[in-house]
């Protein structure tokens, strides 16, 4: 469908295409057709060969709650973890992969270097309910006292691992960081309770404006660097409603 719609595109005439395809091969397939008749491509969030990137910056994103898990553990289990969950997206391309080498390598800056063994990586598909799944065969091979650090790819793992992790009784000993900071993990953010200690804001919201105003600059022919990212923050209990004082009281 995606190779298809590229191709009415491209008929049409269109000036400039916007893209967002989260298989590496059938982006690389729809920007081919983009360069080819001469017609330039913005990529969000996964690149394309011959676009404009735009999107998230994966490691700095994946270092920052890396770190902020690390210094949780450090706080709240005396650095003792048992067990660290990598969820990730097999189809995400090499670039997103680097949010989880991210997360790791900030992770362990604190805790120092982690034995493999204590490293489970989890493939989760793409939706909340496969990562739900997913998580609900990894969390047979714990021990519910085991303290559990999580790293997820995306919002999606965030809230299936959640999903998972109630349901087998693992709740109380988890810890996880996200990628992405959507409204359901900002709610889990702001409860007291929740293992999610907050997440790394990739601030969709903003995205439109920045995407016109790059294709704007590109049409006009000025000079456009070949990745614009967004500013990326770490959102936790403490500042999170600094950033979202609108959604204060309607958790």
């Amino acid at each position: 469908v995606a190779l298809k719609v590229a191709d009415q595109l491209v008929v049409s005439g269109v000036d400039l295409a916007i893209e967002y395809k989260i298989n590496e091969q059938v982006g690389g397939m729809v920007s081919s057709k983009f360069n080819v008749a001469g017609i330039p491509v913005i990529a969000v969030d996964i690149p394309m060969v011959g676009a404009t990137y735009f999107g998230v910056d994966n490691y700095r994103a994946g270092y920052m709650a890396g770190t902020a898990l690390g210094e949780w553990i450090m706080d709240r289990w005396n650095r003792h973890v048992d067990q660290v969950i990598v969820l990730q997206h097999g189809e995400a391309a090499p670039l997103p992969a680097t949010r989880i080498n991210g997360q790791l390598e900030g992770l362990e800056s604190v805790l120092g270097k982690l034995p493999q063994d204590m490293i489970t990586v989890v493939n989760g598909g793409s939706t909340a309910s496969t990562f739900e799944q997913a998580m609900d065969h990894a969390f047979d091979d714990f021990p519910h006292n085991s303290h559990v650090a999580l790293l997820s790819f995306n919002d999606n793992a965030t809230m299936g691992a959640l999903r998972s992790a109630r349901k087998n009784g693992i709740f109380g000993n988890l810890a996880i960081v996200g990628q992405g900071a959507d409204r359901l993990v900002r709610n889990q953010i702001r409860q007291p309770d929740s293992p999610v200690i907050g997440a790394t804001a990739f601030w969709p919201e903003r995205y439109g404006k920045k995407l016109i105003d790059i294709a704007t600059r590109i049409l006009r022919g000025d000079s456009v660097p070949p990745a614009v990212y967004i500013d990326h923050v770490f959102l936790n209990a403490g500042n999170i409603d600094t950033y979202y004082p609108d959604e204060v009281g309607q958790t």
